[in-house]
């Protein structure tokens, strides 16, 4: 079987984890083949491996909103992209907890705000510097962020 046993050290609580294959069919269930993107991030809890779900959006892309479908193979794709990773660092958990404390409880921040930012925890950064980094990346001042968003462009 593909049981394993997780343990949380925030509740110091043990708890059984299954494959993330095993965890797509659990979650699949109408029995259709798919799983919904937002039901992803269950699915991979289930599976021992904690992602939200602006994470799954940075990796799949605009072309699959929470509503889409994914296949088990573009799950798996998924999983693997996601695992290559590795466990996020000190710095990215950091970075995370600054876009939520900016974010006050939104999915997104403007990036203009990370003129701010940078003064703060960091290299002050101009706004026409990072008017620039921002284009290279695709974005403008106007645009908004996702938190893996905001991490990447932090890190760059």
């Amino acid at each position: 079987s593909g049981t394993h046993w997780r343990l949380d050290l925030e509740t110091m609580s043990v708890s059984e984890t299954v494959t993330p294959i095993e965890a797509f069919h659990m979650y699949d269930l109408t029995g259709s083949g798919k799983l919904l993107v937002e039901d992803v991030p269950k699915a991979l809890g289930y599976a021992g491996i904690t992602v939200d779900l602006a994470t799954i959006a940075d990796e799949l892309g605009e072309e699959f909103p929470p509503t889409a479908a994914l296949t088990l193979e573009q799950f798996t794709q998924l999983v693997d992209q996601i695992s290559a990773k590795g466990p996020p660092s000190d710095a990215d958990t950091e970075l995370k907890e600054s876009f939520a404390a900016l974010a006050d409880g939104s999915t997104m921040i403007p990036a203009r705000s990370l003129v701010h930012i940078m003064g703060t925890i960091g290299e002050p950064l101009p706004a026409d510097k990072l008017e620039l980094l921002l284009t290279v990346k695709g974005f403008t001042l106007d645009s908004n962020l996702s938190e893996a968003q905001f991490v990447s462009l932090i890190k760059s």
